[in-house]
């Protein structure tokens, strides 16, 4: 099985080959660690069964979404892609849950348990992961089902499935809330697992706060974020950059985006815990940007996975966010490719190191 050119990982190949547990009429709940591709195929095998799949990053749901509708053009009508701050609601018959080896394991258990809580009396969870010597997995099974669940082992995965015989008496989360100091204020950041700098500032982070301000040559102090201007946190997570750009400045307004509706979610909670009132959220994934041209100061901390495609995606967003004039930095461990990429589209083009970080900067033409 493949999705947008993309091989099944070895975890859903796993689950579909055993999909005949199933029943026929189910209400299926599903997440997956690539495309979809076991949703997507828990559809194609009936139309009675009702097949929801949640994505946490709008990057990945789009993909599934467009890998669904190659097929004959649409999505199919039994088949719901779910990205949103909350996972849903059942009650579910059933329940597949495709982990990666080396996954967030806060994220992992609370999906499972979520999963597991979900199901109706009766309904059914499979867990897989992709390491044939997993023990993590089988432990929270065990906490879940006791010695009352299965082991189905493949070469490259093992799954394990149970039956729900009562409700879950305890669930753990994993929300949290922690603060940062920036400039003698303390700051509020609230963080749940999946989400960027869960439960700290990240220090790329803190380094793309501290970009804000820099000292000349002369000892100087040269401020980037003047009164009144007005500024992206672009792939914000819990939104700390975003909280302190907020207050370096009097009348300072920040748009915090994200592709992961969960993060936008904690940036704006976030902001409502720190009174933040000239702040403003928006989840998407084409790193269109309300505002379009109307922003002075651009700041990203774009992923290193990818092999820059989502980079270049925080370059684009940078240039229709911003104003001619505008200035943008990026936080990154990689400034070749920035200070390679940039001069194109920017002016005044330079990198600093922060912390163990570099900060490339420049000025939009």
């Amino acid at each position: 099985m493949t999705g947008d050119g993309e091989p099944t990982r070895a975890s859903e190949a796993l689950l579909f080959s055993l999909i005949d547990g199933v029943p026929a009429d189910a209400r299926l709940w599903c997440v997956s660690p690539g495309r979809g591709q076991l949703a997507a195929a828990a559809a194609a095998l009936g139309p009675e069964r009702r097949v929801t799949c949640t994505f946490f990053d709008l990057h990945l749901a789009g993909a599934a979404a467009e890998a669904a509708r190659a097929r004959d053009g649409t999505i199919p009508a039994n088949l719901v892609i779910d990205c949103a701050a909350e996972l849903p609601a059942g009650p579910f018959d059933a329940a597949m849950v495709p982990l990666r080896a080396g996954a967030d394991s806060e994220l992992a258990w609370e999906v499972v348990q979520h999963a597991f809580a979900q199901l109706k009396v009766g309904g059914k969870l499979w867990v897989s992961v992709d390491e044939p010597r997993d023990h993590w997995v089988a432990g929270r099974m065990k906490e879940l089902f006791g010695a009352r669940h299965a082991r189905h082992a493949a070469d490259d995965a093992i799954a394990y499935s149970g039956v729900k015989r009562a409700e879950l008496k305890k669930r753990k989360t994993f929300d949290s809330e922690f603060a940062f100091r920036d400039e003698g204020r303390l700051l509020q950041v609230v963080s749940r697992p999946g989400v960027f700098s869960h439960r700290r500032l990240d220090l790329g982070a803190r380094a793309l706060i501290e970009s804000l301000e820099e000292i000349g040559e002369n000892g100087d102090v040269r401020r980037h974020l003047d009164d009144g201007m007005k500024v992206v946190d672009f792939g914000c997570g819990a939104g700390a950059v975003g909280f302190a750009a907020s207050l370096r400045a009097k009348g300072v307004a920040v748009h915090a985006v994200d592709s992961m509706p969960r993060a936008v979610d904690c940036a704006r909670r976030g902001a409502a815990t720190n009174g933040l009132e000239r702040h403003t959220t928006q989840a998407t994934a084409d790193g269109h940007v309300e505002g379009v041209g109307s922003f002075d100061l651009f700041l990203g901390n774009p992923p290193y996975y990818s092999h820059h495609r989502i980079t270049e995606l925080f370059v684009r967003a940078a240039m229709r966010a911003l104003r001619p004039g505008g200035r943008a930095h990026f936080v990154t461990k990689q400034p070749e490719w920035f200070l390679e990429r940039l001069p194109g589209d920017f002016q005044k083009v330079k990198a600093r190191e922060l912390r163990t970080y570099s900060v490339v900067a420049g000025v939009r033409k």
